[in-house]
């Protein structure tokens, strides 16, 4: 037990699971672990430590956080469209685009599967 350490800022760490984080075979202390490998959410800029992100647009995200960016309504998998790198609700993007970009990219999405993808882990 003396040994098991934080590989970065050399404090004890506890047997329990849930007192230390592994990465590449290393032990790591919660704060450290976060400060070193978890990413950050795109929309508040704060790490991503729970299980469950949203991937969209190239970035990651709290759940919470990926919401259209004038009515900050709640996106979820299929529904959000992309403006300039931000994130829609369809009635939001409509007023940005014209009616036959819209129909254009409700098809775009069906077609390739545009949505944001769950994943699970951080």
């Amino acid at each position: 037990p003396e040994h098991f350490l934080c590989q970065h800022c050399n404090k004890q760490l506890s047997e329990d699971p849930e007192g230390y984080h592994e990465h590449n075979d290393k032990s790591y202390c919660r704060p450290c672990y976060i400060e070193l490998f978890a990413p950050y959410c795109r929309g508040c800029n704060k790490p991503i430590v729970e299980k469950i992100c949203v991937t969209a647009l190239d970035s990651k995200w709290h759940p919470d956080c990926f919401v259209c960016r004038d009515c900050h309504c709640p996106l979820k998998t299929g529904n959000y469209f992309e403006f300039e790198g931000e994130p829609y609700c369809e009635e939001h993007y409509r007023c940005k685009m014209c009616p036959d970009c819209v129909k254009l990219r409700r098809a775009q999405n069906k077609y390739f599967g545009q949505s944001p993808q769950i994943k699970l882990g951080a």
